[in-house]
C-alpha cells in the first residue's frame, strides 16, 4: 500500500505471521532472502515445538523421594532455603 505524502511516496511495510513446517521452511526463508533488503525484512520466531502431552508424562513411582519425608513443614523449610539467599 503506497500513500503519496509532500510529494513524496511513502511506503508502508505489512507483517505477515506464518506457521510452517520443517519440511519447506528453507525453502521459503530462501525465496524471501533473496527479495530485495529494501523491500522484506525477515524477523525470525523462535520454533513452536508441538508438544504431545502422551510423550512428556513423568512416572514419579520410579523415583525415591524418602529423603524429602523428614521435612515436617516443607513450605517452612523452602522459605528458611530463600532466606539464606537473602543474605
Amino acid at each position: 500500500m503506497n500513500k503519496e505524502v509532500n510529494n513524496k511516496w511513502e511506503i508502508f511495510m505489512h507483517t505477515l505471521k506464518l506457521k510452517i513446517k520443517d519440511r519447506v521452511f528453507d525453502e521459503v526463508e530462501y525465496f524471501l532472502s533473496n527479495l530485495s533488503k529494501d523491500d522484506v525484512e525477515i524477523i525470525s520466531d523462535k520454533v513452536i515445538a508441538e508438544r504431545n502431552n502422551s510423550d512428556d508424562s513423568i512416572d514419579f513411582s520410579e523415583y525415591d523421594i524418602s529423603s524429602f519425608k523428614i521435612l515436617k513443614d516443607p513450605l517452612s523449610w523452602q522459605q528458611s532455603i530463600r532466606d539464606e539467599w537473602d543474605r
